[in-house]
């Protein structure tokens, strides 16, 4: 570290944390030393997840501040507890954006940090049969899901076939069954 004479003021731009020695000589030639330090108030931003279903949570980290403060858009009424903490949990209902300051211990503060969550319902299942009974002289049925909020699909037709297209025919070999069951499993992101 450079060494300056009979300079009172110092001006000088760090980009990382540091500490300054100070010695003062009296007019006795009686030495005195102290130190400063200075740490950079640069916030790093975590999120445990970012992409989640409705009612899921999400733990968002801030770090390298003294204290912070967050906000959300659209507003999260669950940051009105636990607005200036470094670690919070979230369920937000629909996608936000989170934003948090980091402040310094003078009141300096940082450039904002960002992290959207992404929140995807729950699919709402719906399907859609065609014809809607089987016919012995045609026995194919067209089996659509039509789940709002679903993206993906799983059929089971209970003998073995599965498909994992939204939309399949399938044609019915033992007609000898009163009933089959039938499931879809349906997703999203």
């Amino acid at each position: 570290m450079p060494y300056l004479e009979n300079n009172p003021n110092l001006q000088t731009t760090i980009t990382q944390d540091r500490t300054f020695y100070v010695k003062a000589t009296s007019p006795f030639q009686c030495v005195s030393w102290d130190s400063v330090n200075l740490y950079l108030v640069k916030p790093d931003l975590k999120a445990s997840r970012t992409r989640i279903c409705t009612d899921d949570t999400v733990v968002l980290t801030a770090g390298k501040a003294a204290y912070f403060e967050w906000q959300s858009n659209p507003l999260d009424p669950e940051l009105s507890t636990q607005s200036t903490s470094p670690e919070i949990v979230v369920s937000p209902k629909q996608t936000t954006v989170y934003t948090v300051i980091g402040h310094g211990t003078n009141g300096c503060s940082a450039t904002p940090l960002t992290q959207k969550i992404e929140v995807f319902p729950y699919p709402i299942l719906s399907v859609r049969l065609t014809p809607d009974y089987i016919d012995s002289e045609n026995p194919s049925v067209q089996f659509a899901d039509l789940s709002q909020y679903g993206t993906t699909s799983l059929w089971n037709f209970g003998n073995g076939n599965t498909s994992t297209l939204r939309t399949v025919v399938f044609s019915f070999t033992d007609l000898s069954q009163d009933s089959i069951l039938i499931s879809l499993t349906t997703g999203n992101e």
